[in-house]
């Protein structure tokens, strides 16, 4: 039997590279306290969360889990299937999260995985540490500095800023402009993750 806990909160992305979580009206985040098994994947029924009024007019597509009903650390964030309108009441839904085969095995005392690490899945799509994460007495903990093992990470980070990721479809996504290779460069896309 495994179980974790924390709070669940909502966001509309990271603009600037910081979690932008709803506020206003009668949102607050929601206490999360998965179980099930390591191998089965965990789960939990997640009630209504009440209409946030700020930012007005985005979606809420992200969602985080923290380790403090207010500020704390995030432990870890993944992307909504069906992105909901600030303003609206998240509706209710099912949580269920499946750690990735190659970190389940390995997590042994001491392990650490860096932020930014793939550690598994939310409803099918990329479930991301959103700090340095270490096992410690069975448990994953939000840690502030590295340690000695550290999981690789399936994202594509330069200088410890995540600049891309896969989808569940194995999809590329990229933050930032791509730039042609030519003396004066241009930008040809941009995608915002």
């Amino acid at each position: 039997m495994a179980v974790i806990s924390g709070w669940v909160a909502l966001g509309t992305g990271f603009p600037k590279g910081t979690f932008n979580e709803v506020s206003g009206g009668s949102y607050a985040r929601e206490v999360l306290s998965l179980s099930g098994t390591v191998s089965g994947g965990l789960t939990q029924a997640l009630s209504s969360i009440a209409a946030a009024t700020a930012p007005a007019g985005d979606l809420m597509r992200v969602g985080a889990m923290f380790d403090a009903v207010t500020g704390g650390n995030m432990i870890a964030w993944w992307e909504w299937a069906t992105p909901t309108a600030v303003g609206t009441a998240f509706p209710a839904t099912t949580i269920n999260i499946a750690f990735v085969s190659g970190v389940y095995a390995d997590f042994n005392a001491g392990d650490v995985f860096p932020a930014g690490a793939m550690i598994g899945t939310v409803n099918g799509n990329p479930m991301v540490a959103g700090s340095i994460l270490q096992v410690q007495g069975g448990l994953l903990q939000v840690q502030q500095a590295a340690a000695a093992k550290v999981t690789e990470s399936p994202l594509f980070t330069v200088g410890g800023v995540n600049v891309g990721r896969f989808d569940a479809s194995g999809n590329l996504y990229l933050k930032g402009s791509i730039f042609a290779g030519a003396t004066t460069i241009t930008a040809i896309g941009t995608n915002i993750i």
